[in-house]
């Protein structure tokens, strides 16, 4: 289902593209501004385009800000053409200073509405986000010696690796492919047991996850239940986990694994 509409989606895109891009040759021989030849086409592609890559960012459910950074292209286009559409009325009916106190007010109404907000959102999702991820950087630096392949951060936080200057000890530092519904997610899992084992980490950090088990019930039925295909792993981490307290704001479980 998710598959038809991501094609649907993108033929109709390609669709809105070819369209517009057909009327450049004539625009660039024949008329002096792109806008002027080609703005129907423009609109209607901007009123397909936006909304739709709304949508994809939104289809997964999982609404995390960086899948809007797509929305950044047609914003860019649909307000370049609401700017010249404005700039192009402001001239039509009033000349000198007066357009380029309008333009400008225009354009500080575009700059207060879209690009000044953006600044506390990304300090909200940027710095108070990465409180934990610092706070297990921090840890991480204490306990292991640097470049070592000592610890484990079970979930998708690899930054954590990157900020503390530390290495995963598997190949799979982003461990999603472990757990996503695929042919090659066994051959995966294969690989991380192997570079698991062969490592020997000596913690295990549990970043809390809602889509990975929790390290605390590796033993239990449940999960290895729900994760067939993480048995091995989760076997390997009920015979070696011991809880052995918490780091950061969010409370990361931290375990030491045994030998």
């Amino acid at each position: 289902g998710q598959g038809l509409v991501l094609a649907l989606s993108g033929v109709t895109l390609l669709g809105g593209w070819l369209s517009l891009s057909g009327r450049l040759p004539d625009v660039a021989l024949q008329a002096p501004s792109f806008w002027g030849a080609a703005q129907a086409d423009l609109a209607f592609l901007l009123a397909l385009w936006l909304p739709l890559e709304f949508f994809l960012a939104t289809l997964s459910g999982r609404l995390y800000l960086h899948y809007f950074i797509p929305l950044a292209v047609p914003g860019m286009f649909l307000f370049a053409f609401l700017f010249q559409q404005v700039i192009e009325f402001l001239r039509a009916r009033w000349r000198g200073w007066r357009v380029a106190v309008l333009g400008g007010w225009a354009l500080w109404v575009v700059l207060g509405t879209v690009i000044f907000p953006l600044v506390p959102l990304g300090d909200l999702y940027v710095r108070r986000g990465d409180a934990q991820t610092l706070a297990v950087a921090a840890w991480l630096r204490e306990v292991s010696p640097e470049d070592e392949r000592t610890v484990l951060i079970w979930g998708a936080e690899p930054a954590v690796y990157f900020l503390a200057h530390r290495r995963s000890p598997t190949p799979y530092a982003y461990l999603y492919p472990l757990i996503a519904p695929q042919a090659a997610a066994q051959g995966y899992v294969t690989q991380f047991m192997l570079a698991l084992e062969a490592a020997s980490p000596v913690w295990v950090v549990d970043t809390l996850d809602d889509d990975f088990p929790r390290v605390a019930e590796a033993c239990g039925e449940d999960a290895r239940a729900a994760f067939p295909d993480l048995s091995d792993v989760l076997r390997y981490l009920c015979e070696r986990a011991r809880h052995e307290g918490q780091v950061g704001p969010e409370g990361w479980l931290v375990f030491r694994l045994r030998p």
